[in-house]
């Protein structure tokens, strides 16, 4: 019995430290690098978990057709085989955010990056992390909150 647990206990680790998406971190922007799920999947992933918490999605722009026409007028190679730039935003989040303090509507609607270049498979998230506009909003809990978003959606 004790050799079974060990064995599915090793598999689990196993698959836990071969996990299908990669955390960049850096002082500006958050971003996961998914290389298990095709860009369709990530989408509709990540615009359900919006869904689901009660988030509106305010735009959805086709970075990718956008830059491939620049591409073709300036006779370059385009680098984006894929790509979206998200707003979205939850009315009650921002009312509460604007009585502490109004410059906080900046953040209103939240946006992040989907994407896959030509060069890879790999579907990449980013969202640009909150700067601390005011001293009544902790910027750090709004960066994860829309991480929490990301990582629910991709569990």
């Amino acid at each position: 019995m004790q050799k079974i647990t060990l064995l599915i206990l090793s598999f689990f680790l196993v698959g836990v430290l071969h996990a299908n998406e990669q955390r960049v971190e850096t002082p500006q922007y958050i971003s996961y690098k998914i290389d298990s799920l095709s860009y369709e999947e990530v989408i509709l992933l990540i615009t359900n978990e919006l869904q689901v918490n009660s988030f509106s999605i305010v735009y959805k722009i086709d970075i990718a057709k956008a830059m491939g026409e620049v591409a073709i007028a300036t006779q370059e190679r385009a680098t984006l085989k894929y790509g979206i730039s998200l707003g979205f935003c939850k009315p009650s989040l921002s009312y509460s955010l604007l009585k502490k303090a109004p410059v906080m509507l900046l953040y209103c609607p939240f946006s992040m990056v989907i994407y896959q270049t030509e060069e890879s498979n790999d579907v990449t998230i980013s969202f640009l992390k909150a700067t601390q506009l005011s001293e009544e909003v902790d910027s750090r809990k709004l960066d994860a909150m829309i991480e929490n978003i990301i990582i629910k959606s991709l569990e």
